[in-house]
């Protein structure tokens, strides 16, 4: 018995060692998966492994924008320019921090397992119909939103501070230091940031777990509305402090409060149809795809709404989707740009 149970498992171990690891494995389909599909990442990618990628992502972001914003500060006196050019470098170094990880981690095999999928039907299917129902509720939810500001009698701009500062990049002439990472490096850094770091963290057993949770942090890291709250309720202390989160008066940023609020919903529910082109195809190169298209779509409407032969055939409502798709890590340190 024993020479056989030895046998048994050297057959194992040479099955095991047999395997590619470039090759898709069958993983048992758990009850709570509903009709997701196993993911390489979720299976295989160690956790510490998937945190780093959200903390490169994410905090790596901000902690560089912070230092470089501060040393431009002494050099560019054109905030817009100060903007682009703190975007751009921000975007770039964590474009290339994330390809490093990829690359070093494991020999480079989930920088392989990432962008295989791009060469699946099923990428680019439910890429672009998981796009399309992000569009379709991205204009119903912003319909209802300005149907409350309208009925309001509210005059004020319908998009953040953020937003707002994207929109006047976009119409200057350093609108290449915007197209460039929001087309090409978000995509990759968000995706790999919010859908590998958070969902297979978060729900590497219960996937709609990590889909929910994923998605109201992918929405509160680009809502606007908590310097705006922090203004309102300690505005007098901050003054003394010579600090001022935002301009107005108390009704003034009850209003800008308000319409933060109102789009929030717009980015949770981007997050959850970019996390479901993951979840669904199995493969992180689905949300990319979806997510680049997305980031495209807007630059080119935003484009075309600054166009007098053209701007006239854009309604107003796609013209707002597009400046509030192009809002990535300015949330963090805006403050530190405009004071």
């Amino acid at each position: 018995m024993d020479e056989i149970n030895i046998i048994q498992n050297n057959s194992q171990n040479d099955n095991q060692s047999n395997i590619n690891p470039m090759e898709p494995q069958n993983y048992p389909k758990k009850n709570n998966d509903i009709c997701f599909l196993p993911s390489r990442f979720n299976e295989e990618a160690p956790t510490f492994f998937k945190i780093l990628l959200f903390l490169v992502g994410f905090l790596g972001l901000q902690l560089v924008a912070i230092p470089v914003t501060i040393f431009l500060t002494f050099f560019i006196i054109d905030e817009t320019l100060l903007i682009a050019l703190v975007n751009f470098i921000s975007y770039v170094l964590g474009f290339g921090g994330i390809i490093l990880l990829l690359s070093l981690f494991q020999k480079g095999k989930f920088f392989k397992i990432a962008f295989s999928g791009f060469k699946k039907k099923n990428t680019y299917i439910w890429g672009i119909l998981l796009l399309g129902l992000a569009l379709l509720v991205q204009t119903i939810i912003s319909i209802i939103s300005t149907a409350i500001l309208n009925g309001m009698n509210y005059k004020g701009s319908y998009v953040s501070q953020n937003e707002q500062s994207i929109e006047d990049i976009l119409s200057s002439g350093y609108a290449v230091l915007m197209i460039v990472p929001v087309v090409l490096f978000a995509p990759i850094i968000e995706e790999f940031t919010y859908r590998i770091g958070l969902i297979d963290s978060i729900g590497k057993k219960n996937r709609l777990r990590g889909l929910i949770f994923s998605s109201l942090i992918f929405g509160l890291l680009h809502f606007n509305g908590f310097t705006i709250l922090l203004e309102i309720l300690f505005g007098p202390i901050l003054q003394e402090a010579g600090v001022s989160l935002a301009d107005g008066t108390i009704k003034d940023l009850l209003r800008q409060l308000l319409v933060e609020v109102l789009n929030l919903p717009i980015y949770i529910l981007m997050g959850a149809c970019l996390g479901l082109a993951y979840l669904i195809t199995g493969d992180i190169s689905a949300s990319i795809l979806a997510h680049a298209l997305n980031n495209t779509l807007s630059v080119v409407i935003s484009f075309v709404s600054g166009t007098a032969s053209l701007s006239y055939f854009i309604p107003d409502i796609f013209v707002k989707l597009a400046n509030l798709s192009l809002s990535p890590y300015f949330n963090s340190f805006m403050f530190f740009i405009n004071k």
